[in-house]
C-alpha cells in the first residue's frame, strides 16, 4: 500500500463521523469502508493514540484533538482575525447575524459567526456545510467560480439543479450565475425563512474565490428598506477581509 492510499484511508475513516452517525465499532467501518478488520483496527489503534479518536465502551467518537485543533483556527486563521476586527462596527447595522462560509471541494462552509440578537436561530450555524446549491451564502460563491470548475459542479448536480427548478441545462445554469456575478450580491430567505440573508462574495487577492460574507436579521416591519445600505456595506466588508487573505 503507497502512501496516498494509506492519506486515503484515513480520511476515509474520518469521514466516517457524522453528526447523524457520530459512534462507530470497527466491525461497522470495516463493512462501510469494505476494510479488512486487521486494517481498520490498525489505523484505529494509530488514530487513537493521537487523540483523533476515542474508545467509548468498545466504540469510537471523534476525540479531543478535535477541540485543540479548533481552539488553533479560531485564534491564528486570519480571515477569523481579520474578521473579528473589521465586522466590529457593522454589528448594530446588521442587527441580525454576521457568518463567513469558505468554500471547499464541493461545499460551503459555516466558519464564522458572530450575533447581535441571540434570538436568531441558523439553519447554516457555524462547523456546519452545505452543498453549493444550498442558499445564497453557496450560490454567490458558485458564480465566481470559473468557467471549467462551474461546468463539473453543474455534471455533478445535474439532476438535482433540474428537480430544484435552477435551471433547465448548462446554458441557463451559467446565464442565471452570471447575472449574480454580475450583481455582486444575492439577497435570499432560502435557508431560513423567517430571515433575509445578504451574501457577498470575498475574493482572496490572487482574485480567487474564497468563500462569501452574509448578513442576515429577522424579516421585520422595516428589513426591505435596509437592504440596500446593508449590501453597500457587505461589499465593503468583504473586500477589505479580501485585501487580508
Amino acid at each position: 500500500m503507497n502512501e496516498s492510499e494509506s492519506i486515503n484511508r484515513f480520511f476515509a475513516i474520518i469521514g466516517c463521523f457524522t453528526e447523524t452517525h457520530p459512534r462507530w465499532t470497527a466491525n461497522e467501518l470495516s463493512e462501510t469502508l469494505d476494510l479488512k478488520k486487521s486494517t481498520v483496527y490498525r489505523y484505529l489503534r494509530s488514530m487513537q493514540s493521537y487523540g483523533i479518536l476515542t474508545n467509548i465502551s468498545g466504540s469510537y467518537i471523534l476525540g479531543p484533538r478535535f477541540i485543540e485543533i479548533d481552539r488553533t483556527v479560531r485564534l491564528s486563521d486570519p480571515v477569523l482575525k481579520a474578521a473579528d476586527e473589521i465586522l466590529r462596527d457593522a454589528r448594530d447595522a446588521v442587527s441580525g447575524t454576521i457568518m463567513i462560509s469558505r468554500f471547499y471541494g464541493d461545499k460551503i462552509l459555516s466558519v464564522y459567526e458572530d450575533k447581535t440578537d441571540e434570538t436568531i436561530r441558523l439553519e447554516m450555524d457555524r462547523g456546519k456545510s452545505m452543498n453549493l446549491l444550498q442558499g445564497g451564502p453557496s450560490r454567490i460563491v458558485l458564480s465566481h467560480l470559473p468557467s471549467a470548475e462551474l461546468k463539473n459542479v453543474y455534471l455533478l448536480f445535474e439532476n438535482e439543479i433540474r428537480q430544484k427548478k435552477i435551471a433547465e441545462d448548462w446554458a441557463g445554469f451559467r446565464k442565471k450565475l452570471k447575472k449574480l456575478r454580475t450583481d455582486g450580491y444575492i439577497v435570499s430567505s432560502e435557508l431560513d425563512a423567517h430571515l433575509v440573508g445578504i451574501s457577498v462574495p470575498i475574493k482572496m487577492q490572487n482574485g480567487k474565490i474564497y468563500g462569501s460574507l452574509t448578513f442576515a436579521r429577522y424579516k421585520d416591519r422595516d428589513y426591505a428598506t435596509a437592504i440596500p445600505e446593508l449590501i453597500l456595506l457587505a461589499k465593503e466588508k468583504a473586500a477589505r477581509i479580501g485585501e487580508r487573505i
